[in-house]
């Protein structure tokens, strides 16, 4: 007798597949092809013929009845067999492909598969949905009279699910569930406030928008993954955690032996052992390899060094030291550092001025520029932006002579006006001068509110004359320094720095990048480009800085000149290259502001120590011990790469499947250090961190407040326990990071002023700096009344620009200190943070320094006429004509006062007849001397 048996039929619309019409059961009919999204053409079988129309899938239905076989017995028709053979062939390689899970139910891979059955479902009746959930065997059965026993036999395949491959799983308690409420799936790390990661530590979690989730293997081996509450997560958490506490208590008065190899290679660093007399036995180490296995300088035990060959050397085999890490509870320091008791910032200037902002008052002192201008870049001996401005005109005075041109030298006001046009640009959002002086959209379209108009504050043609000998103003005087053409900017702005600026006790390392991408050579001009992958700019010029903690200032930046350069600096060759870097950094930001405040000298004298935070490109044992032992300060910072001696390996390994929240301590007595391993997140690997005993507690002190998403896309937040030290560690290792992304990313000098010249790049990099420094100085010491808080760095240096295009420098007394009598008294010295220093409170200084009679004398004019010519003027005292003129800061500031605004400062024409320098001095003396 007959039997029906149910073929599986298709699970959604596709071509080839059986369906009906919804509104019309009798027509039937096989879909043709797709005409749209969810629109198809479907041919249907009528009295009439057969008839094609288009039709969307909410319109029909899959005619399961033409999926009915009847078994045993022959099929009567042979072409019905065939049809149906074909229809299940073009649905196969139609459909998508189904995975399996061990209930027997099926999901797509597909998204829109769901979409599409929502409304082919919608009126399937009570069919059972195991019936149109299977997809249909990939491969046809055998030809032959017994196709359907072996069709039966693919369906009973079909029916059961495919074994996966056994894969190595965690247990069950030891996945996500470690994570307690917040450490899911959509878990997010977002830091709080003053808080960050290491640069190649920064990674955000992943962030799918998804609850709470936990996975759990089911019984055919498949994963399955279901939205759990938070009391089960809780509870699942609370287990794992007291496991871990269990192991840590177990784990407390454990010693991790570790062996520290020296180098035993000849490379540098190497210990070495003479075989050949004068240095039979003696023992080195290699400073230097002059040339590859075959030469090296070699620094002998005794302090003596010499060029060495290889075949006069022997490596020498040395056993390694021993170092004992001991597991221990917690961490706590015998004498952490204090802070200073007075305010961090600016010293000498005051920031009460930026309560009083309104230009039209006549009380006005422009305070964004003199900002500035205590913060530009200056030498030891106080030369600062007028000498730069000489160097600028001198390189005029030349380019005159060679090429018979006449271009007038840059001004005082010509000075600070450039340089606001270059810091105007970070506001527009647009460099160069094309761009600026675009008459077809001009500045005041862009910035209509500003009533700033480029044309009528500096001639286009003017800027780029001045655009061109510009970066001639920071020139060292070292030709042999490939880089000398930037020694002025990089020494004044650290010599700035380390007078005026007094920085809070603990210091942040990290590294600052002047991007710079070569197109047609090598280095683009430059003697070395640093490559930094995890940068956001990676290519340019790395500078190694530090920041002050508190203010979030620069304090010092040393150019990383390139790997062999860098082994001839101090502490290189006996650190290496990291550890010899840092503590060049150290020494020269220890005790910053120290000239002109007593609490920073007292400081120094007393040995008040710091303490220096680092990423793990700084952090490693040497530094550690190099910077205890040689200047008391303290260290703490995140440990990586420079692992050498220290229990990594060790800490990783224990703690790879503990909870988050999760924190180990170990301790090395012989060294005094402590080490601590740290999860945030049970997802993310171990974190370590190095430091020196008096750096920190590890007790839990402020926690991290961990923030995700739920599956409504509402934040949710729980505090994560973390050790005191760490903490502090976070709330300041991003100092640096902060100042870079203002600078870069909002100010952006670098990328608006597109040029060829490789020294204007790295310009109108450290002129970010300084402009970077005055806003955060602003904010810092600033008071709330005086709007600075809310302001952007874009606004700031709006106000700044507009401070230099209407300040006029040259009208203001310009009374200069030489270098010999700039020593500072004792009432200078102990100025407080935000106080300004006047200029008459140094009267006896500025009397002596001009009563020196003996630096008044003629010297021959810069001034020439339109033939190229020394100008003539008449002599004060006998009225004959000179080319002679006293160029003393003194009379150049009485004549500039009343020179036209563009000119160059002159002095007083004199000649070299003694009689009349004796007449200029006696003027000078009697002009000072009056009340």
């Amino acid at each position: 007798m007959a039997e029906q048996t149910t073929l599986p039929a298709p699970a959604k619309i596709a071509i080839g597949v059986h369906v009906k019409e919804k509104k019309n059961d009798g027509r039937r009919g096989i879909v043709q092809e797709a005409v749209g999204k969810q629109v198809w053409s479907v041919e249907f079988d009528g009295n009439d013929g057969k008839t094609v129309m288009t039709l969307k899938s909410a319109q029909l239905v899959i005619n399961k009845d033409a999926y009915l076989l009847t078994v045993p017995g022959k099929i009567s028709s042979p072409k019905a067999a065939n049809t149906l053979k074909k229809a299940m062939r073009k649905t196969v390689s139609k459909l998508p492909k189904l995975r399996f899970t061990s209930n027997g139910n099926s999901s797509s891979d597909s998204d829109a598969d769901s979409d599409s059955d929502a409304d082919s479902d919608s009126d399937s009746g009570s069919d059972d949905d195991e019936d149109s959930c299977f997809t249909p065997p990939k491969r046809q059965p055998k030809r032959g009279n017994n196709w359907t026993s072996a069709l039966k036999t693919s369906v009973s395949k079909l029916l059961t699910p495919r074994p996966q491959p056994p894969t190595e799983r965690r247990p069950t308690e030891r996945r996500r569930l470690f994570d307690d409420d917040s450490m899911s799936q959509g878990d997010v790390y977002n830091p709080e406030e003053g808080e960050g990661f290491d640069d190649e530590e920064e990674e955000e979690e992943d962030d799918n928008g998804r609850g709470p989730e936990c996975i759990f293997a089911s019984e055919g081996g498949e994963e399955r993954s279901d939205f759990i509450d938070q009391p089960q997560k809780r509870e699942e958490y609370e287990k794992a955690k007291e496991k871990m506490l269990k192991e840590k208590n177990d784990l407390i008065g454990t010693v991790f032996q570790v062996d520290v190899k020296t180098q035993n290679a000849y490379a540098f660093g190497g210990r070495v052992i003479g075989i050949r007399a004068p240095f039979a036995k003696k023992k080195g180490t290699i400073l230097e390899v002059i040339k590859e296995k075959e030469r090296y300088r070699v620094e002998w035990d005794d302090g003596s060094s010499c060029e060495m060959n290889q075949r006069d050397l022997r490596l020498s085999k040395e056993k390694p030291e021993a170092l004992k890490w001991e597991v221990v509870k917690d961490h706590s320091p015998d004498n952490y550092p204090t802070d200073y008791p007075d305010p961090s910032g600016l010293i000498g200037f005051s920031f009460a001025d930026f309560n009083d902002t309104d230009r039209d008052s006549d009380d006005y002192d422009y305070p964004y520029s003199r900002l500035l201008e205590q913060l530009w870049p200056e030498d030891k001996e106080g030369n600062g932006w007028r000498a730069q401005l000489q160097k600028v005109n001198d390189q005029i005075e030349k380019s005159n002579a060679e090429n018979n041109k006449k271009v007038n030298t840059c001004g005082e006001n010509e000075w600070w006006t450039f340089w606001g046009i270059v810091i105007y640009a970070g506001k527009v959002g647009k460099g160069g001068a094309e761009n600026l002086y675009d008459k077809a959209k001009p500045i005041s379209e862009v910035l209509p509110n500003t009533n700033v108009d480029l044309t009528q504050i500096m001639k286009k043609y003017r800027f780029q004359q001045l655009l061109q000998v510009m970066p001639f103003a920071f020139y060292g005087n070292d030709e042999s320094d490939p880089w000398n053409p930037i020694m002025v900017l990089i020494n004044g702005f650290n010599n700035v720095r380390t007078r005026k600026v007094a920085a809070a006790m603990c210091k942040v390392f990290d590294e600052s990048m002047s991007a710079w991408s070569p197109t047609t050579t090598k280095w683009g001009g430059l003697p070395f480009l640093s490559f930094i992958l995890r940068k956001p700019k990676p290519l340019g010029t790395e500078f190694k800085d530090v920041a002050c903690s508190r203010t979030g200032m620069l304090l010092h930046l040393e150019i990383q000149r390139g790997k062999l350069p860098m082994r001839e600096e101090n502490y290189s060759k006996e650190l290496g290259g990291t550890a010899g870097c840092s503590m060049r950094l150290a020494e020269a930001t220890a005790y910053c502001g120290e000239a002109l405040n007593s609490n920073r000298r007292e400081a120094k004298a007393d040995g008040k120590r710091q303490i220096f935070y680092g990423d793990s490109w700084f952090t490693s044992r040497r530094l550690a011990l190099s910077l205890k032992e040689k200047h008391g300060h303290e260290y703490f910072g995140a440990l990586k790469t420079n692992h050498s001696g220290t229990p990594k390996e060790e800490l990783m390994k224990v703690m790879k499947d503990w909870p988050s929240g999760s924190y180990l301590v170990v301790e090395c007595k012989k060294l005094r250090l402590f080490m601590v391993g740290y999860k945030y997140s049970y997802k993310k690997p171990v974190c370590l961190f190095l430091g020196t005993w008096d750096a920190g507690c590890t007790k839990p002190g402020v926690p991290y407040k961990a923030k995700w998403p739920d599956q409504f896309g509402n934040i949710k937040t729980r505090d994560v326990v973390r050790p005191d030290c760490i903490g502090r560690y976070f709330s300041n290792s991003n100092k640096i990071d902060v100042h870079n992304q203002i600078r870069q990313n909002e100010l952006g000098l670098e990328s608006l002023w597109k040029t060829n010249n490789p020294w204007f790049r790295i310009d109108t990099t450290v002129v970010g700096m300084c402009v970077t420094d005055a806003y955060l100085a602003s904010k810092h010491s600033a008071s709330p009344s005086s709007g600075l808080t809310n302001m952007s760095i874009k606004d700031f240096a709006l106000n700044t620009a507009v401070d230099l295009f209407t300040r006029k420098t040259s009208e203001e007394p310009k009374v200069y200190i030489p270098a010999s009598n700039a020593s500072v008294s004792n009432d200078a010295a102990d100025n407080e943070i935000g106080q300004e220093v006047s200029l008459e409170s140094h009267s006896q200084v500025i009397a002596q320094d001009v009563a020196n009679l003996g630096q008044h004398w003629p010297v021959k004019t810069i001034q020439r006429t339109t033939n190229n010519q020394l100008k003539r003027r008449a002599c004060m005292a006998c009225k004959k004509q000179t080319t002679k003129e006293c160029r003393h800061s003194a009379c150049m500031a009485r004549v500039a006062h009343s020179n036209n605004r563009w000119d160059a400062c002159v002095g007083v024409f004199l000649c070299d007849d003694e009689a009349c320098v004796e007449v200029h001095r006696r003027e000078i003396k009697a002009q000072f001397q009056q009340p």
